[in-house]
């Protein structure tokens, strides 16, 4: 095998869609790396496009999908897309091709290339690539692996079963809370959010969002904004949109905006209106959604990168993903360390 990478500042993969989605499948990445969440990208946030595809003569191996940047006045690279938070994110290749592409790619590419440093937040391991010979020029500073709680839901009979790994105190306030709305509101459920519905859904959320985190919330942003109301319109048209509200009909008292992922569900953006403290929405949300993916067959449900403390009181297991910068030449080397404070 002769790897050869080309240079893209288009998006390549609208032209060969059933190969990148092939990729995708293959190396099990999550939707943050495939078409219609790259495509929503470009369209909103106008990235400089440095998609990089290796070949091998005429055939594609692999891609990494990557946007040029000015950090502090000097040219780096990072995932495409980086902004929006993503994580899970690797090569988007078959497995048994990523080493070697990986190698090439850093040896080939980044150590020849007019860039000073590499981003790559979210990465699934940095293992495989720390085993790699690394070209002289170039250094990995990562940073402690970061915990990616999730619940496997395959196998499991029942939510009383999925329970029994939650923490006693959760298990009696959840007990409490279905006996209270039970008899004062039993019309409160979880609801699918319909495509006429949606707008309105992902405004609600990004006002109690905002109302919560203030200036630090994303939904501040309206690019942000527009990129999700974009993307959740084309999610919903291939099923892969998950955006429920809990609560009356009509008065949702909470909203997860997730996605449907390969049999995943991942737990993206929830948000809970305050008025409704009373009744412990955002937990209720949770026990819904779980009791809902049961019954429908979800393989897992994926709280996605955090170990905000709430995440753990579901008995959730945990991955482990990292933050590396690559640092090319000793000026890359002094910006990570002068500028970040890490440390190889």
């Amino acid at each position: 095998m002769t790897i050869r990478w080309r240079c893209y500042t288009e998006p390549w993969w609208q032209t060969q869609p059933e190969r990148w989605h092939e990729w995708v499948a293959a190396a099990e990445l999550p939707l943050f790396c495939d078409t219609l969440w790259l495509d929503a990208v470009v369209r909103h946030y106008r990235p400089r496009l440095r998609l990089w595809v290796a070949f091998d003569g005429a055939e594609p191996l692999g891609a990494l999908p990557l946007e040029a940047v000015r950090w502090h006045g000097f040219s780096a690279w990072r995932w495409l897309g980086a902004a929006l938070h993503p994580d899970h994110l690797d090569l988007v290749a078959p497995l048994a091709h990523q080493d070697r592409l990986w190698h090439s790619f850093l040896s080939d590419v980044v150590a020849h290339a007019d860039v000073t440093l590499l981003f790559w937040e979210g990465v699934r391991s940095t293992s495989a690539l720390l085993a790699l010979p690394w070209p002289k020029t170039l250094v990995l500073w990562d940073r402690p692996p970061r915990r990616c709680p999730y619940i496997p839901l395959a196998g499991i009979p029942d939510i009383d079963a999925l329970a029994r790994n939650w923490r006693p105190k959760l298990r009696k306030e959840l007990a409490y809370w279905h006996r209270r709305i039970a008899r004062d509101t039993p019309n409160a459920t979880l609801r699918a959010v319909p495509a006429d519905a949606i707008g309105d859904t992902l405004k609600q959320l990004a006002q109690w969002s905002t109302r919560q985190h203030g200036a630090a919330s994303a939904w501040n942003d309206p690019r942000f904004v527009a990129f999700h109301h974009d993307l959740s319109h084309s999610l919903h048209a291939s099923a892969q949109l998950g955006l429920y509200t809990f609560g009356e009909p009509g008065t949702p008292w909470a909203i997860a905006y997730g996605f449907h992922d390969q049999g995943t569900y991942r737990y993206y953006q929830p948000a809970f209106d305050t008025a409704f403290a009373r009744f412990s929405p955002s937990k209720m949300l949770i026990a819904a959604l779980l009791e809902t993916g049961i019954a429908k067959g979800w393989r897992e449900f994926d709280f996605l990168l955090g170990d905000e403390p709430y995440k753990f009181e579901w008995g959730p297991r945990v991955r482990e993903e990292a933050d590396w910068r690559v640092a090319k030449g000793w000026l890359g080397r002094v910006l990570v360390t002068w500028l970040t404070g890490w440390s190889r």
